[in-house]
Formats: C-alpha cells, structure tokens, sequence
C-alpha cells in the first residue's frame, strides 16, 4: 500500500509519481493543500482519496483513519507499505522506495523529521501484512501517542525478523 499525502505530492501534476508503487494508493488531503475539486475526482481512479478539513495531530491518528477506509475496500492487505509526507526525490522516490521494499521483507524505516512528524514509513511485507500491525495501529491509535513513539513501537522485537 502507498500512502502519500499532498505535502508530497502537491500538485496533480505530480501524481503520476504513484505510479511507481503497486495499488493499492491512498491520497491523504491536507488543509490548504491546493488541490481543485476537479483534480481530486481525476485521481480517485487511481488512488483512495482522504481529505482533512483539519490536520491530524499524530502520525498514529492518521494510519488509524487509512487503516479504517482501506478495511473497507481492500482485504485482504498484500505487499509492502509507503507512506510519505515529504517529496518523493532521489533516494527516496516511490520506485527506490518500492525497491528497498522488495529486498527487506522484514523491513521498518522510520523517518521522523525536525519537526517531530512522521515523514517517511517503509514496511517491509511481512511486516506490513503481520496480523499484529493492525492492533499495534488502534493501540497507538488510542493513547495518542506521537510520531516518534510511534516509530520506537514499531521496531519492538515483535515485529522484527529472527536473527
């Protein structure tokens, strides 16, 4: 699953950056992001589209939503997870991301930026379709816990490959 949100992509004119990821895609709208109506309904073809009216005030929080609307309309999850808040350039385009993905099943990269928010979550296959994730999701969910946190929670032995 790619998730992107706008402060990625800010531009309809940069969707065609999703291209390089397997669907399914989520689009995550934020506040003020620029992006016309037309161009929302244009890519909902390609993409799930979550707008906000408000920002969301955790990393958790938001997956906690994406998690809600794709229970909805995929099952069962495959493949690995992308989620990025920060433009897809260089090392971290959708294609490298996708790569990386492939050769580290077991895989957890968590990148949080200066700002204390979550700007790039790379989740391997078998973490990202572990049975466990969904309810490390609504447990973090739950007790608000921020970016960084949740990061830390993500590398617990648990969710980590056997040496």
């Amino acid at each position: 699953m790619l998730i992107v949100t706008t402060n990625a992509i800010p531009a309809a004119s940069d969707a065609a950056a999703m291209e390089g990821w397997a669907e399914p895609r989520v689009l995550v709208v934020l506040p003020a992001s620029g992006w016309t109506e037309a161009e929302l309904t244009a890519i909902q073809s390609r993409a799930t589209v979550i707008e906000y009216l408000q920002p969301r005030a955790t990393f958790s929080a938001l997956m906690g939503d994406v998690q809600d609307m794709m229970r909805q309309t995929v099952r069962p999850v495959t493949g690995p997870l992308l989620f990025l808040d920060t433009p897809p350039v260089g090392d971290l385009s959708i294609a490298a991301q996708a790569q990386a993905a492939a050769g580290a099943p077991h895989g957890i990269t968590a990148d949080v930026g200066g700002d204390g928010r979550m700007k790039r979550l790379l989740l391997g296959e078998m973490v990202a379709t572990s049975p466990l994730l969904p309810q490390l999701l609504d447990h973090l969910a739950r007790r608000e816990v921020d970016d960084t946190r949740f990061a830390q929670a993500l590398r617990t032995p648990f969710l980590q490959a056997p040496a």
